[in-house]
């Protein structure tokens, strides 16, 4: 255990220690500085990850973070990733794929690098579908917006023989509410019009990266 106490984050650190009264003096280190150094370190990872991370949802997907002074990032890839459109109604499918921690989430900004590919022939093969990520899962309207679509907007995609490389990039700021209720997830929101498909079960797989990064801005 450290027997220094680590300036970090209330000030940064001067480089002395109780037997160095100078960062420019040339003796050897001791363990005076060891233990500062360590304590600097836990102090600094503490800090870095008091925000605390979320969890993975859903099966087919792997998360990793990053805590980048103060703030955020979430890389979700998906492998795969299974999603069945509804087989009544309008042909949409909204599917959970993150746990924010509690709090208020602010979203600074976020990049889906995904391909969409269709599984069967009950999707047509260069079917115009929609697609977004969003706080909430899709509603059953045939459109992407709002909470539908608060981290990455709704963006239309023709497919090309089943398949289609998509790109959306979230630069609005957003702000989600797990304070007064439950924390914030991400959901991964798809639409296929009723012309571009049958009215059996049909599945879309996607795969590629969703990267979110925010910041994690208290819970009461």
């Amino acid at each position: 255990m450290s027997r220094n106490v680590a300036q970090f984050p209330a000030a940064v650190w001067d480089g002395t220690t109780p037997n160095r009264t100078s960062r420019f003096d040339d003796k050897s280190p001791d363990y005076e500085d060891f233990d500062q150094l360590v304590a600097e370190v836990i102090a600094t990872q503490t800090s870095l990850s008091a925000g605390g991370n979320g969890a993975v949802a859903g099966t087919g997907n792997t998360v990793s973070e990053a805590a980048l002074a103060g703030m955020h990032q979430t890389v979700i890839t998906l492998t795969e990733f299974s999603m069945l459109v509804a087989t009544t109604g309008v042909g949409i499918v909204g599917t959970k794929i993150y746990d924010f921690p509690a709090g208020l989430i602010r979203i600074l900004g976020a990049v889906a690098d995904l391909t969409l590919t269709t599984v069967g022939t009950d999707i047509d093969a260069d079917a115009d579908v929609i697609a977004s990520v969003g706080s909430v899962t899709a509603a059953d309207d045939g459109t992407l917006t709002s909470t539908e679509a608060n981290i990455v907007p709704s963006t239309a995609y023709s497919l090309v023989a089943g398949t289609k490389h998509a790109v959306g990039l979230g630069v609005a700021d957003a702000w989600l509410d797990g304070i007064t209720g439950n924390a914030s997830d991400v959901f991964l929101n798809i639409v296929v019009p009723d012309a571009d498909r049958t009215d059996t079960a049909q599945a879309i797989t996607v795969s590629g990266t969703i990267a979110i990064t925010w910041a994690n801005l208290g819970d009461a």
